[in-house]
């Protein structure tokens, strides 16, 4: 077993201690999946999407501002299809 590796008791565990690229990645990874898994709006231009994307990578609250905003228009309880994509924003 390498020098400050652990097993925590398991013989086919091997936990060994992260090194600061590990982290950095973890960091990078975390902030890349969620600039990548904002909420876009029906019918929204890349470029905005483009835009909202680097946003949302610098400024990570902003994901949270556009998911409020889907969910608070209620498409879900339109009477039909046409009412659900009004409610989206799908006509703007």
């Amino acid at each position: 077993m390498p020098p400050d590796a652990s097993n925590h008791g398991d013989r086919d565990l091997l936990c060994t201690p992260p090194k600061w690229t590990d982290i950095a990645v973890f960091f990078l990874g975390n902030y890349l999946a969620h600039a990548a898994t904002i909420v876009t709006s029906p019918g929204e231009s890349p470029l905005s999407v483009a835009v909202a994307t680097v946003y949302a990578l610098l400024f990570p609250i902003a994901g949270v501002v556009r998911g409020l905003n889907a969910i608070m228009s209620l498409a879900i309880w339109g009477k039909n299809d046409l009412k659900k994509a009004a409610r989206a924003g799908a006509f703007l």
